[in-house]
């Protein structure tokens, strides 16, 4: 373990330097840098909202919450445009309606959810099966007001403003705002979009170099299109028909979900026969 920042990637001498001014060789090197959030991207946000991506952000957020519950009004969740951690909004929105209720004060306050998914449950991903009318059943139950397809223009002292140009005031709030990657990475040519993103084949190799790979953390949008990172991995288990994400490094790939998935196909196969 090497506690110490990366500043610098080169592939073709296969070396990484830090920043304590040493450097280390590596045979295969992932990248798992994270991600960072894109604040600036929506004007106001820093001054006059509040997010959870990170752990002094989300400290902050906690205690804007505490001061919140002493002195409640409407309150507004909302995930912007370019936006990817889509789930984070969701539990937040829906724990938001419990604690409203935990307080007391549920009955006295409009929770509205801003979205810049074209509809519920779309995730980046384009969406589950069933997503969209479980997610309204939930809304509807909980009495939050879903605003679908938004675009957040900017955000003031109280009130966040769509680009259609409705007005949302709040006594509290929490934006999921875009992430980019670590600026360090543009550093190598070749690796890294303008994002800071690693571009990356289907086995999450470097698109320039085989021996460096980046794990997806987040969806990204790309020329207005919502796309995953690779959809070619999400399979459906034939035994029990539910949905999950093969690991493109496995060999030989995955196909059954769990365990006893498997025996249960065996058993499916050996009958059919």
């Amino acid at each position: 373990y090497i506690k110490s920042a990366a500043t610098y990637i080169d592939p073709v001498k296969k070396i990484v330097e830090l920043d304590n001014g040493s450097k280390v060789s590596f045979d295969y090197l992932v990248i798992a840098t994270g991600t960072r959030n894109k604040m600036e991207a929506v004007e106001g946000l820093v001054e006059n909202s509040n997010t959870i991506t990170t752990l002094d952000t989300a400290k902050k957020t906690g205690e804007a919450w505490k001061k919140f519950v002493n002195d409640p009004g409407d309150v507004v969740i909302a995930a912007t445009q370019g936006a990817s951690c889509f789930g984070a909004a969701y539990e937040f929105l829906f724990n938001t309606s419990y604690q409203l209720k935990k307080a007391g004060i549920k009955k006295n306050v409009k929770l509205s959810y801003i979205t810049a998914e074209p509809f519920l449950g779309h995730f980046g991903i384009g969406g589950l099966p069933h997503g969209d009318k479980l997610l309204g059943m939930f809304l509807k139950k909980e009495k939050i007001t879903a605003y679908t397809d938004q675009s957040v223009e900017y955000v003031d002292n109280g009130m966040l403003k769509t680009k259609d140009g409705k007005e949302h005031n709040f006594k509290f709030s929490m934006v999921i705002p875009p992430f980019v990657g670590q600026d360090f990475l543009k550093k190598t040519e070749g690796l890294a979009n303008a994002g800071g993103f690693v571009e990356v084949r289907p086995t999450y190799q470097s698109m320039k170099w085989d021996n460096t790979t980046n794990p997806p953390t987040a969806w990204e949008m790309e020329d207005g299109e919502w796309v995953t990172v690779n959809p070619d991995y999400v399979k459906q288990c034939p035994a029990c028909g539910k949905w999950f994400v093969q690991n493109p490094l496995d060999f030989p790939a995955k196909l059954i979900c769990s365990t006893g998935c498997k025996l249960k196909w065996a058993e499916m196969k050996a009958r059919q026969s």
